[in-house]
């Protein structure tokens, strides 16, 4: 029998859904900044229990010559690439060794969204400025959305700047909103499609988002011959937007 890889997914949001307010039950209001800790490190538990054993996962910031990033809720980076400092569940680390970064909400409506689209665009081409060929991982994860989901391609867009190293490539928002972007064509394969997709995935926007990290790392090679991450049939029947990436010249050029 084959295993049911769609309530595997869906129970990684009810785990969230679990856990998303346990410390809110403890203290309430009074202490917003302890109540998203407790969520950002509820998002790195769940990465870390399948994330390959030559990356980890902490918050922290990247390090330049020009300066650092704004802090990063969750970074992943590379276990070969000398750190510069770790401290408990912190981490400085030089852009070589940065692999995925993740902005963390436990809500957010269409201005937090555009906000925390503009903030990771940001660090994306902080690192992307030293790391030129990188393939860096991007995302977006809100526990809970507020009527975000009409312009969401759009606020992504627009925080790129025509640019594609600020290109926020995964967002995943409430239990059912999952963006990918899709820089060749997902069924045709085509080349320099630059395209992002937002999907209704039933309660398992999570899941989607932390299998897509893996994903991503594995060099998008997971499903080749064994497709035990994702279910069978897929998400494009379950698109709602597109959006096309379109490139400044200069980017372009570059």
């Amino acid at each position: 029998m084959p295993i049911d890889i769609t309530s595997y997914l869906k129970s990684i949001t009810e785990e969230c859904d679990a856990l998303k307010n346990r410390v809110r039950h403890l203290i309430e209001d009074r202490h917003w900044a302890t109540d998203g800790a407790w969520k950002e490190s509820v998002l790195r538990a769940l990465i870390s229990r399948t994330l390959p054993s030559n990356y980890s996962v902490a918050s922290g910031f990247v390090v330049t010559d020009s300066g650092p990033s704004t802090q990063i809720d969750v970074l992943i980076y590379d276990n070969r690439v000398p750190v510069l400092y770790k401290g408990g569940d912190l981490v400085f680390v030089p852009p070589a060794a940065c692999v995925g970064i993740v902005e963390v909400k436990s809500r957010l409506n269409s201005t937090g969204f555009r906000r925390a689209a503009a903030k990771l665009a940001d660090n994306c081409g902080l690192v992307l400025r030293y790391e030129t060929e990188k393939r860096l991982f991007s995302g977006i994860f809100a526990f809970e959305g507020d009527g975000t989901s009409g312009r969401l391609l759009e606020h992504i867009d627009t925080a790129a700047q025509g640019q594609v190293t600020r290109i926020v490539n995964h967002v995943s928002i409430g239990p059912s909103t999952f963006i990918k972007y899709w820089p060749y064509h997902p069924d045709s394969g085509q080349a320099h499609y630059e395209h992002w997709h937002q999907y209704t995935v039933e309660q398992m926007a999570p899941g989607y988002f932390v299998h897509n990290l893996m994903s991503f790392l594995a060099d998008e090679d997971l499903v080749r011959g064994n497709n035990v991450w994702f279910p069978r049939e897929g998400k494009e029947s379950r698109r709602l937007q597109v959006r096309h990436f379109m490139a400044r010249p200069a980017d372009i050029a570059a």
